[in-house]
């Protein structure tokens, strides 16, 4: 899927979608300061209807490091 894409920003944003799977109102929510990246574990934190939540993020982790 990520082959038709031709933005970075993009495809950053398609696969964090999928690796947090959260709707879009969800993503548009997230703050800077709600992604961490580190070097072993990279995660989200989503303030959901249950509460706050860290997800951990694998294939979008690579894409966020461009824009951290």
């Amino acid at each position: 899927m990520l082959g038709n894409v031709r933005l970075d920003m993009d495809k950053t944003i398609i696969e964090l979608l999928s690796d947090i799977d959260i709707r879009i109102r969800g993503l548009l929510s997230l703050r800077v300061k709600d992604i961490t990246l580190g070097e072993d574990l990279s995660y989200v934190i989503v303030n959901g209807n249950t509460g706050m939540w860290r997800i951990p993020i694998v294939l979008s982790a690579p894409y966020l490091v461009r824009y951290a």
